[in-house]
């Protein structure tokens, strides 16, 4: 592969990588300025709070593995639909799907230990310092905050590879990513 070849490839991956992070961003930064307008809380306050919020999170977590495992499952629908296809799609390709698919996994483990973390009994403590139900609060948005950015992320970037495929295998346009496209023809 020409080094011109690489750049193009290498700038088009980190365009939409740079997407997908900032629509993490923008979601997780949405639920926290959300979560966070509460204000500061007392011990007795944030104990209620994080008593009310368990199922919530609990269902997310649920909710977040299910989507990322479903996720990676039709990944490897994806990969059998371009491996089978007459268009030969150039390494960068799959260097994207193996991309999404460790962010996926990463935010599954994640997600599954969140999960296991609502098995400590915090809010059934007794003799704990003021800071601490307020800390394990705020701690609890914040990783939800994550996770729901993190699985934001991880379907942006693979809605531009599935994007990518249906210009190339549904449109039939020359496309960057085939071994025989150009580099320029699909700016748009």
């Amino acid at each position: 592969m020409s080094k011109e070849r690489r750049d193009c490839d290498t700038s088009r991956w980190r365009r939409d990588a740079s997407i997908a992070l900032g629509a993490g961003i923008a979601v997780a930064s949405a639920i926290a300025a959300g979560s966070f307008a509460i204000g500061n809380l007392s011990g007795g306050e944030a104990k209620s709070l994080v008593e009310a919020t368990m199922p919530t999170s609990r269902f997310l977590c649920s909710s977040v593995m299910g989507a990322l495992a479903t996720i990676l499952a039709l990944m490897l629908t994806l990969l059998s639909i371009s491996m089978n296809a007459e268009k030969e799609l150039r390494e960068t390709f799959y260097k994207r799907i193996q991309q999404i698919a460790f962010y996926a996994m990463l935010s599954l483990i994640a997600s599954a230990v969140f999960l296991v973390l609502h098995c400590i009994p915090v809010a059934k403590a007794d003799e704990l310092p003021d800071w601490w139900m307020p800390a394990v609060y705020y701690s609890m948005l914040s990783i939800a905050a994550g996770l729901a950015g993190a699985t934001a992320a991880v379907v942006v970037m693979l809605y531009a590879a599935i994007r990518d495929l249906i210009c190339i295998f549904g449109l039939e346009q020359d496309h960057h990513l085939r071994v025989d496209g150009d580099c320029n023809a699909d700016e748009a």
